[in-house]
């Protein structure tokens, strides 16, 4: 049996009160496959040894693998997954003005990740138009993040082009377009769902129980009212 073993790191939600938004390299791109494509949005892991699509768009895509490998999935503070298989699809990935285009092989994946913030804060995005710095996480009808650039790819995106902006954030140019990320000055006062590359050893149906937060609760009212809050901010 042909088993890898790769460093992914584990993304589990959890919630934060932040003073300063902290956003991920996000962008969105155009996905071809097999003479289908689609525009899709992207999140940039330099943690991760292999790049990664969802399943569910490549059903979209009709979109026939190359082979099936079995993965065993090296975490964040040393843990491993148990041997699965996945899917190998050799997929096309370019920039929305169709300027740049690669080719790679990626894994697939039944979800990503969950939630990533886009940066919709005026302030922030005043700056980046100043600057001429056409921000590619644009295209408000996709929230999903539907495909991982990796670290097996990254290295042919780069430009070496970046930029420290006054907000406290650094924009880097890849071939697909510009990326933003880094921790923001700008102030917010709710409750925002996060990322952290941390392991914890717990089934899925518990991550979001408010003891696991480390959030206390009196009643069922507060959690109903808790997750109300949640599903607004999604």
């Amino acid at each position: 049996m042909n088993l890898k073993v790769l460093f992914l790191n584990l993304r589990i939600p959890f919630l934060v009160v932040a003073e300063a938004k902290l956003f991920l390299q996000t962008l969105c791109v155009l996905i071809r496959c097999q003479g289908q494509e689609k525009i899709i949005r992207a999140v940039i892991d330099t943690g991760s040894q292999s790049s990664n699509e969802s399943e569910k768009i490549m059903t979209q895509l009709k979109a026939f693998p190359l082979r099936t490998e079995t993965v065993i999935h090296a975490l964040f503070g040393g843990d491993e997954t148990e041997p699965k298989s996945h899917k190998v699809f050799a997929i096309e990935v370019s920039s929305l003005n169709r300027v740049f285009s690669c080719g790679f092989e990626a894994f697939s994946e039944k979800k990503i990740c969950s939630f990533i913030p886009r940066i919709e804060n005026d302030e922030i995005l005043n700056e980046l138009k100043r600057k001429k710095i056409v921000f590619a996480d644009f295209f408000r009808e996709e929230t999903d993040i539907n495909l991982l650039i990796g670290a097996d790819v990254l290295g042919k995106l780069l430009t070496g082009n970046t930029v420290v902006l006054e907000c406290g954030l650094t924009a880097v140019e890849t071939k697909l377009g510009w990326t933003v990320f880094g921790k923001g000055s700008c102030r917010i006062d709710n409750f925002l769902p996060s990322l952290s590359m941390h392991s914890m050893s717990l089934p899925a149906n518990k991550l979001w129980e408010l003891e696991v937060l480390g959030i206390a609760s009196e009643n069922e009212k507060q959690k109903d009212d808790f997750n109300l809050k949640v599903n607004k901010i999604k």
